[in-house]
């Protein structure tokens, strides 16, 4: 044999290693709950795609609010700027979530994200759900005629 009839027959070769491979992986791993499945399973299942939007993410940039733990208070209006996150290289995660309820009072919530504004109105015990992505963004909270207390978990 010649070696040029010799790189076709390597080529396909490899290529029925790697089928194989995969079908063997695809096997061993693979399936709805079965016994070889769960390990990798509970595994995979702490990675996380967002990370927790915490009380110290948010940065008064407008407004009298005061912060006690995960709890604040919102006199009039507040506003709250997410700053860009993910480091120089934007590694981490691609968002950042939490829930906002109202403890206390009614609130108007207003989200300038990605250049879109969603606002919604909350009264107490009800919630919003919060996603900033990494370029950031800014809340508004806006109660009246009474204060609001709102919690952020």
């Amino acid at each position: 044999m010649s070696e040029r009839n010799r790189k076709p027959i390597l080529i396909a070769v490899v290529c029925a290693a790697v089928a194989i491979l995969v079908l063997g992986l695809g096997i061993g791993f693979g399936g709805r709950d079965s016994t070889g499945s769960r390990s990798w399973q509970e595994y995979l299942s702490g990675i996380r795609t967002a990370a927790a939007l915490r009380p110290a993410d948010l940065r008064l940039t407008a407004g009298s609010c005061s912060f006690t733990d995960h709890q604040f208070t919102v006199v009039g209006l507040c506003t709250f700027a997410v700053d860009k996150f993910g480091g120089s290289f934007d590694l981490g995660p691609p968002t950042k979530r939490a829930t906002l309820l109202v403890i206390a009072g009614t609130a108007q919530l207003s989200m300038q994200i990605e250049g879109t504004s969603v606002s919604q109105n909350l009264q107490a015990s009800q919630d919003a759900k919060l996603t900033f992505g990494k370029s950031g963004g800014t809340l508004t909270v806006f109660c009246a005629p009474l204060p609001c207390v709102l919690s952020l978990t």
